[in-house]
């Protein structure tokens, strides 16, 4: 038979995604659905990368993949409190009703990013230094009540 040739692998991302060794703790909520804004509660999930153009992260919930919703994700990084806005891209169930998501981010305004991206060009540094950074992010603690990484490993 035919055999199959392999592609290279091509990284299409736009821009580089920073993977962290503790997880980011962000509040999370629906902050818009198809096209209105609105305002749920929130609830804790932890970031495991971020980039300028999205992020990854775990949560307990089952989320769908709809662009007619945006997410809002606040944390805090370098002292910073940030919002990023989005929506769900990808998931993946892991287990014991842990989903990982991904999320592309949406800004409405385009002079918004480069900020981020400058914040997050920071961050890398500081992390890729080994700098401490505990009290300057808000890192997940697994004890926390709600924390999705609370019974993984």
């Amino acid at each position: 038979m035919g055999q199959s040739a392999s592609k290279p692998f091509i990284n299409q991302r736009e821009y580089f995604r920073i993977k962290m060794e503790k997880s980011l703790c962000a509040q999370m909520q629906i902050i818009q659905f198809k096209g209105k804004k609105i305002s749920t509660k929130s609830t804790l999930v932890c970031i495991k990368d971020i980039s300028a153009g999205g992020l990854r992260f775990l949560s307990n919930l089952k989320l769908p993949i709809n662009s007619d919703i945006v997410l809002a994700f606040k944390t805090e990084i370098l002292q910073k409190s940030i919002e990023l806005p989005g929506h769900i891209v990808r998931i993946n169930e892991l287990h014991g009703n842990v989903y990982e998501y991904g999320v592309q981010f949406l800004f409405l305004d385009e002079s918004a990013r480069p900020k981020i991206t400058a914040l997050l060009d920071h961050f890398s540094i500081l992390l890729h230094k080994h700098i401490p950074l505990d009290t300057a992010c808000s890192f997940c603690k697994k004890e926390e009540i709600e924390c999705p990484l609370k019974n993984i490993e």
